[in-house]
């Protein structure tokens, strides 16, 4: 339906997650779900896997959670916002326009 190019990439989107759960070597499935499971339960992400604790975000200093897979540890860095969502801001006014076929 949209006018996309064949090459865009866009990165991670929403849902992305559960492919890694069984088709990526790249985290351990038992360390994702640990991460998944506890932070509704604790309003912390946790696994025993893994050293560090997570700071939550605020209003003033957002945050991101980045695990790094060669000693793993949680690492907690400020994120500014502005320049990614100038980028999906852009992608609104340059993808918004749906092709219909009037015939079927």
């Amino acid at each position: 339906m949209l006018d996309l190019p064949e090459n865009a990439d866009f990165g991670v989107s929403h849902a992305d997650e559960p492919l890694l759960m069984f088709t990526s070597n790249l985290i351990p499935p038992k360390m994702l779900l640990d991460l998944w499971t506890s932070f509704p339960a604790n309003k912390v992400p946790q696994s025993e896997e893994i050293i560090g604790h997570w700071l939550p975000t605020t209003q003033q200093k957002p945050r991101y959670l980045q695990i790094d897979l060669e000693s793993p540890a949680l690492v907690n860095d400020e994120m500014t916002f502005h320049p990614r969502l100038d980028f999906w801001n852009s992608l609104l006014g340059s993808y918004s326009e749906v092709s219909v076929k009037e015939e079927l």
